[in-house]
């Protein structure tokens, strides 16, 4: 999942054609939340394509697959690693399908339908067909049940329709039964023969049956299907199905017929089935509401989901119309992997789900949940976190950086841990940086990007880059670069002689690929306009001049991959004196581009970033003014297409900006990190 820039990237990929892409990752490693979507149109319409590629696991009605093929298929390409499962119900079907009036979009439903002997319908004392569901006659699942011309029971024949119309299409992940029930006389007071002998059988004999038919058609799907295809269930939980399934769908979380009707009992089960079940744990908790704004029970549900590792967050309208797109503020966050199991701050040594203060740390945040029936408040000991900075109830998600947290009953939060530290890239020590996404708009806090064992203003870029596990630390002042590692100073280097006392520009890629980092730099004020490319030891590899040798105004440099290819690239601007012109070079020094990032007249100066900000896949140019022009920062495409401009700070500022793309957010798309030049 997970999520803005996947979004974007998606966007871009429809407006060109249809690539698989990558954004996707393996299920095991996915970060959290995960999240599925209870889509149960009989179509799926082109404009919502995009939209259904952005969830981690899909249901989707079988029809789909007849109706919709093509824009099942376009999900896939979109998000290869979502899984997607067929519903069905298991008990029940449309008995007058050919007259209803989606009939023409129901060609697995009339297959099904033409099928059935009437001796596998459930029917009454009286020989009359039951119905569950408006527009449904149900199904006897129990062995008591008649054969078919085939030879087959309901019980069985289920599994085999499932395993011909689903399994070997290619299209499934798995199967989702609905209405997988492991009692049944609550309907019809149990009024109902099982056996078709005009003899009604007691409560306790007729759910007894109704359950070994359930287990018997589980037993049987698992069989002609294997292991590695996904069975979930949804309906009350029974305990003898668990082996056979995935997972379940805790349908109205908390699910009124489950376990008490109480979060505590559907979070005991939860937990419990979690266990059992076969591998991947694939169970969904949906939570619905008519009010799509209904942001306290949004969170109430997601929080709960995250207190297990098995679980996928669904929110939709209600049980009558399953088939929305909804998307909520938390679904963005990238809390990345748990690093513990949840526990109750309020009484720690008790792991059993109760009504209290819950917590779950991931690695990028953590989780609050509060299910008493009163507002609790939590200061937090030597921690800060960060809201998320939202664009929906801002009440909660205002981007505040906080020590305590307050949350009504039944609800609950998502708390950012703080990301104070630059990677990769070259920073001046102890500047205020400002978090913005391809839009202008403001993501995350500012902070100070400050380390107490350098120089105030001191350039420095924190990396690996010897790939040892160990992290570097490349600083440069009075234009000399010193390298150190654990602490201790191990190399020198002097890239523009021992006369050049001025700033130095610094990058660090691996130009060629090979696993191995060069440093390139560019001479600050008051030097030329050459570009020196070093191997991580210092020794020199290659030199050119990005500009006229005569110019003294110094560049910037930046380094990614522009042209798409194998190899990185370099890009620079052009200190102060000269207009606005960014130069793209390869490696070799061979100029590949160039445009004018500001307007021509312009002389303070361009302050170059690389990144890939906007999810598409393709990395961009961001560019900063210099000094003397306003805090503008613009993005342009590898052609030099300006794509957005905005301002970092108030345009009545005049020192310029300087730009740094990278992911400090985590997920998986560079924001636009500008800090005063």
């Amino acid at each position: 999942m997970k999520k803005l820039g996947i979004l974007i990237n998606i966007l871009v990929v429809l407006a060109i054609f249809w690539p698989v892409s990558s954004f996707a990752q393996d299920t095991a490693t996915r970060a959290y939340p995960h999240l599925a979507n209870y889509f149960l149109k009989w179509t799926i319409d082109a404009s919502e394509v995009a939209e259904l590629a952005k969830w981690d696991l899909l249901i989707l009605d079988i029809e789909v697959s007849q109706n919709s093929r093509a824009n099942l298929e376009k999900i896939r390409q979109l998000n290869p690693d979502i899984k997607i499962l067929a519903y069905i119900t298991s008990q029940e079907v449309i008995g007058d399908i050919y007259q209803n009036q989606y009939s023409l979009y129901a060609p697995l439903r009339k297959r099904l339908v033409d099928n059935i002997p009437d001796s596998w319908w459930l029917k009454d004392k009286a020989s009359n067909k039951i119905s569950f569901w408006p527009g449904t006659y149900m199904l006897n699942i129990t062995s008591g049940c008649g054969v078919s011309s085939g030879g087959d029971k309901w019980n069985e024949y289920l599994p085999t329709f499932v395993k011909n119309e689903i399994y070997d299409s290619g299209l499934w992940d798995g199967v989702f039964y609905d209405n997988l029930w492991g009692d049944v006389t609550w309907v019809r007071n149990g009024d109902m023969d099982i056996n078709r002998d005009g003899q009604i059988k007691s409560i306790a004999e007729i759910n007894r049956e109704w359950a070994s038919g359930n287990k018997a058609m589980l037993a049987r799907s698992r069989e002609l299907m294997g292991n590695n295809f996904i069975i979930m269930g949804n309906g009350m939980v029974y305990d003898g199905y668990q082996p056979y399934l995935n997972g379940m769908m805790f349908e109205s979380f908390p699910s009124p017929w489950e376990n008490g009707g109480t979060w505590t009992g559907s979070m005991s089960t939860y937990a419990k089935i979690s266990a059992v079940n076969k591998q991947p744990n694939t169970t969904v908790l949906n939570t619905y509401n008519k009010d799509r704004n209904n942001f306290t029970k949004v969170r109430f549900g997601l929080a709960s989901t995250l207190m297990q590792d098995s679980g996928y967050f669904s929110y939709d309208y209600n049980n009558t119309n399953h088939g929305q797109v909804w998307w909520y503020d938390e679904y963005d966050v990238n809390l990345g992997q748990p690093l513990f199991p949840a526990y109750n701050v309020l009484s720690k040594t008790d792991t059993t789900f109760k009504p209290g203060l819950w917590r779950r740390d991931f690695e990028n945040g953590i989780v609050m949940l509060n299910s008493t029936g009163k507002k609790q408040k939590y200061i937090f000991s030597r921690e800060e976190f960060e809201k998320i900075n939202g664009q929906q109830d801002r009440s909660v998600n205002n981007g505040a950086i906080i020590n305590w947290v307050e949350i009504n009953p039944n609800d609950g939060v998502i708390l950012l841990k703080r990301n104070t530290e630059i990677i990769n890239n070259s920073f001046y020590n102890g500047n205020f940086v400002r978090v913005y996404n391809n839009q202008g708009v403001q993501v995350r806090n500012g902070f100070f990007s400050y380390l107490d064992n350098f120089p105030g203003h001191e350039q420095v870029i924190v990396m690996d880059l010897d790939n040892d596990q160990t992290k570097e630390y490349l600083a440069n002042g009075n234009g000399v670069l010193s390298l150190y590692k654990n602490g201790q100073k191990i190399k020198t280097f002097n890239p523009y002689k021992s006369k050049f006392k001025g700033e130095i520009s610094t990058a660090v890629v691996d130009l060629d690929n090979n696993g191995k980092y060069e440093i390139i730099t560019g001479a600050g004020k008051g030097g030329g306009p050459q570009i020196q490319i070093m191997s991580d030891a210092g020794t020199l590899v290659g030199t050119f001049f990005a500009y006229a040798k005569t110019f003294r105004g110094g560049v910037n440099v930046a380094g990614g991959n522009i042209g798409g290819d194998a190899k990185q690239e370099i890009v620079i601007g052009p200190g102060a004196g000269m207009e606005p012109e960014v130069r793209i070079y390869g490696s070799d020094g061979k100029l590949f581009f160039k445009f004018l990032a500001y307007d021509q007249k312009f002389r303070g100066g361009v302050n170059v970033a690389v990144g890939d900000v906007n999810g598409d896949g393709q990395n961009e140019i961001i560019t900063g003014a210099g000094a003397g022009g306003g805090p503008e920062v613009r993005v342009f495409d590898i052609y030099g297409k300006l794509l957005k401009k905005f301002m970092a700070y108030d345009k009545t500022v005049k020192t310029g900006v300087k730009v740094i793309a990278e992911d400090i957010n985590n997920d998986g798309v560079d924001e636009i990190l500008a800090s005063s030049a």
